[in-house]
Formats: structure tokens, sequence, C-alpha cells
């Protein structure tokens, strides 16, 4: 960002509909900031089915027991199954990836100059990316 911190994204999509769910800025990737944005989520759209991640912090947990993070053992807790894609993969979450790639796009360049001013441009792309949709008449 403008203020010289970096601000890592966490989102999530309903992978059918490709409706983005979050789009938070984050200060780390440590698991306890993902907790609180998965909550809401959870308790704005209910539990899903399964979620599908990559295998990085804070989804996976290298030196952990199956590579279980402390996240992906609450999924579990919850009832959630959890899909992981194979590392080195991203083309086997391309709609997410894609996603990424317009966001990186749209709401990254120029940065916001802190947390609160990059906030806004990831809901403001939030808005416009579930609502005005090019390829919809």
């Amino acid at each position: 960002m403008g203020n010289r911190k970096y601000c890592y994204p966490l989102t999530l999509s309903d992978y059918r509909s490709r409706y983005l769910l979050a789009c938070e800025g984050l200060e780390s990737t440590k698991e306890p900031y993902a907790f609180t944005t998965f909550e809401r989520v959870f308790k704005e759209y209910g539990f899903p089915d399964a979620i599908r991640t990559d295998n990085g912090v804070p989804f996976s947990s290298p030196n952990a027991l199956l590579g279980l993070s402390k996240l992906s053992v609450w999924w579990l807790r919850l009832g959630i199954s959890i899909e992981r894609i194979k590392p080195g993969h991203p083309q086997q979450n391309g709609r997410h990836e894609r996603m990424h790639l317009t966001l990186k796009k749209e709401a990254t360049k120029p940065p916001g100059f802190n947390f609160l001013q990059q906030q806004s441009k990831f809901d403001a792309f939030v808005d416009q990316y579930n609502n005005d949709r090019p390829h919809e008449p």
C-alpha cells in the first residue's frame, strides 16, 4: 500500500455462481485474522458443504498432521469438507484465480494508502463484481 505495508486479501467465493462472498484486506496470512472473516461469512450465508483452497497458510500447515491447520480443523468440526488443489496447479481453482487477476488489476493499481482506503477499494470491487457483470444482459 502507499504506507509501505503489505495487505493480504482473503477472498471467498461461491464456486457455482462465482458470487464473491468476501474480500478482506488482512495484515497477515496468520489464522486468527482469517477466522474472523470466515465467522462473518458463515453467519451471513451459512455453512458450505465444502471449501476449496490452495496449500498455503492459513488453509494448510506443512508441519501438521495431514497438513491440517487450526482453520481447516475448525472447518472439519463444522462438517465442512476440505478440497485442496494440487500444489503448483492453480488451474484447479481457475475461477477463483481468474477473479484474483481482475481484483489485482482493478483494486490494487494504484493501491490505497492504508488499510481503510484499501478495504474501500476492495468493497467497491466486490459490489461491481457481484452486481455489474459485463457478460449479463
